[in-house]
């Protein structure tokens, strides 16, 4: 399974929509855990584990992640309990807009694929009536197979917002300096802020067969050089009609610009030796023979300040709420009364475990 995202509560983001086959019954009302005497229920934790799952889809393993996801339920409880202390609570008119809108694109994964294809980032889907109401019974009946409710959604993504208030009203007035802007650019110039070295090229590849026997292949390699290597020759045209590469030859074997790294050894150092305008001797690869071409040959390069000021600041300003939501809920953690029962200590570490359910930003 890939890695899913960071539990976070400084953003909110959509979540892909699929069906899990597979769900936990959310039956027990035991403690999982207790935060300052709140309880997190076997029941609240095998929910939102059925949620990830259905957003999710199959990939998503309840059991490797459930330690996780019980993590992030504390975190969660932290910071909503504080917001209640603070008197924050989530601005009702944008809650609902996210709700309608969340359920909206739930909808959406149930209507015929042609009506979802004419929509565009301005003109939502436009279903038929008879559509809307087959595809309301097919979520219905996907959330019944999947053990969960509307009212489990609605429940999380109220919660979320509540504590996104919280983490905004902390954030908001956050500011970056042209100093610090300045003194990022500066530590990270080097590792951050500079053009890799780069080659434009273009190959013509005689491709080896599964046999390996290069010698096959050696003479219609040695044709395609002399072809290439005579005054006037047009690589390009040549690269047409030898190359056995699918996805240059048509483009006249032109690969684009490459840095280091982005090729197999022998012909990476082949064509970062080459001047602009040259071409190579025959290159021997996994592949086969390739005759290389430069047409450009860039040095590394540092950026100049100017043409990065602006994604500086906003990583310095993300960086800054980063860091004001992390000392909160280590503030937090460090004050409060945290038990895990015993069926849910942590024995190993886990992967990773993914966000809240929440709506795109409408």
């Amino acid at each position: 399974m890939g890695t899913l995202p960071k539990v976070t509560w400084k953003s909110a983001a959509a979540a892909g929509l699929m069906l899990a086959m597979t769900f936990l019954s959310g039956c027990a009302s035991s403690a999982a855990a207790t935060v300052n005497g709140t309880k997190i229920t076997e029941k609240d934790l095998n929910t939102r584990l059925n949620l990830y799952a259905f957003l999710q889809g199959p990939q998503f393993d309840v059991k490797a992640y459930r330690s996780q996801v019980l993590d992030s339920l504390i975190e969660e409880t932290l910071l909503y309990q504080e917001a209640e202390k603070r008197g924050v609570k989530a601005d009702p008119a944008t809650l609902k807009q996210q709700l309608d809108s969340f359920h909206e694109q739930l909808l959406y994964q149930y209507l015929p694929k042609d009506v979802v294809a004419q929509a565009t980032p301005d003109k939502p889907p436009q279903p038929t009536e008879a559509q809307r109401t087959t595809a309301e019974r097919q979520k219905a009946d996907a959330f019944k197979k999947a053990n969960i409710t509307q009212k489990d959604f609605d429940d999380a993504i109220t919660r979320q917002a509540t504590v996104q208030t919280l983490l905004d009203s902390l954030t908001k007035d956050l500011a970056v300096s042209d100093a610090d802007v300045q003194a990022y650019y500066e530590a990270h110039k080097t590792d951050r802020f500079t053009a890799p070295e780069t080659v434009r090229a273009s190959h013509i590849l005689i491709q080896v067969g599964e046999d390996k026997d290069y010698n096959k292949i050696l003479p219609k390699a040695e044709e395609a050089l002399k072809a290439v290597q005579q005054p006037g020759a047009d690589f390009a045209a040549l690269a047409k009609k030898y190359s056995d590469d699918p996805g240059s030859k048509d483009n006249g074997g032109d690969l684009g610009e490459f840095a280091k790294g982005d090729m197999v050894p022998e012909f990476e150092q082949a064509a970062f030796s080459l001047k602009p305008g040259t071409i190579s001797p025959l290159v021997k690869t996994q592949f086969g023979y390739h005759i290389i071409k430069v047409a450009e040959h860039k040095m590394p390069e540092v950026m100049p300040f100017d043409q990065v000021k602006g994604e500086i600041h906003d990583q310095v300003l993300q960086q800054k709420q980063s860091d004001t939501v992390d000392k909160l809920i280590n503030d937090l953690k460090s004050k409060a009364a945290i038990t895990r029962s015993k069926a849910e200590t942590k024995e190993s570490p886990a992967p990773t475990a993914p966000q809240t359910p929440a709506p795109a930003t409408p």
